[in-house]
């Protein structure tokens, strides 16, 4: 009876496995199985890169840290950041954060030792980015998908340090990938989260902005349909964010900081240098092999 039931279990995944082998161009869990390749061999690579290090290779990741540690350790949903008085975040600061840290907060227990949690944290969160990328390109029928995936990823030579420094920019990366296919695909809701989430999760939410006006524009000249639905659904995405939040109105007058005192800056004194204007030799120059993969 039980050599009949390992049988029957055996045949059961036999044809489970060809079935997805069979139907890989269009089944949505070997999208998710070549995903979790990918995760697994970015995960594999930067933990091999980050665990040796005796030091950190960024102080924001740092203090991203410790905000998810003690959100996971204080049991709160939120946290007024009241050490810093002297910068922008003032005596009870918004955390403009709030998602990313809420999301990367059960990664702070994966060790003892803080610094070692870090570091591992740093690699796992680092390799949802080729991963996402893997997925979202399966889901938008691009072909050879995890191999165009780790390309895009490791494209240029910054981009696996900036991944691996446990900020919110990697989150950013994924949504606006992963906005990409709903606008494309019609999903209003899920494009309308997609914007809250991001806009919870970091500032750097105001890029899709632009990215739903290009989409209009895109839409008319291939449809010559006419239509201001996606930016009117991130708007409104984005306004829901910054008003249904724990900091209002601190978290729009924070916006509003990054905005106009960084973004348009003419000089270099302020922090958060990943906000100032690119030179044409960094855009066209250090990204030139992800140039190439847009032909």
């Amino acid at each position: 009876m039980q050599i009949y039931q390992v049988n029957s279990i055996g045949a059961y995944l036999y044809k489970g496995i060809r079935h997805l082998i069979q139907n890989r161009r269009t089944s949505k869990t070997w999208f998710f199985l070549e995903a979790l390749f990918v995760y697994i061999i970015s995960a594999c690579y930067f933990l091999h890169v980050m665990l040796p290090l005796e030091a950190s290779i960024t102080v924001d990741g740092l203090f991203h840290y410790r905000i998810s540690e003690v959100l996971w350790e204080e049991r709160k949903l939120w946290y007024s950041i009241h050490w810093l008085p002297f910068t922008i975040l003032g005596n009870e600061g918004p955390d403009h954060h709030w998602f990313w840290h809420i999301l990367i907060a059960p990664l702070t227990q994966l060790s003892s030792d803080s610094f070692t949690g870090f570091k591992i944290a740093s690699a796992l969160s680092g390799a949802l980015v080729p991963a996402a990328f893997s997925l979202v390109s399966r889901l938008l029928g691009i072909p050879f998908a995890p191999l165009i995936a780790l390309l895009a990823a490791f494209s240029d030579h910054i981009l696996p340090g900036r991944y691996l420094m446990l900020k919110a920019q990697n989150l950013a990366i994924i949504i606006i990938f992963c906005c990409a296919w709903a606008m494309l695909n019609g999903r209003y809701v899920i494009l309308f989260i997609l914007s809250a989430v991001f806009m919870y999760s970091y500032h750097g939410a105001i890029l899709l902005a632009p990215i739903g006006v290009f989409a209009v524009l895109v839409n008319y000249l291939y449809s010559k349909n006419f239509s201001l639905l996606i930016p009117i659904v991130i708007a409104t995405g984005l306004l829901f964010a910054l008003i249904i939040n724990p900091w209002y109105p601190e978290s729009v007058n924070y916006l509003t900081f990054h905005i106009f005192y960084k973004m348009l800056t003419e000089t270099n004194i302020l922090p958060g240098n990943e906000w100032f204007r690119l030179s044409p030799t960094q855009f066209f120059i250090n990204s030139i092999v992800a140039h190439c993969l847009l032909l």
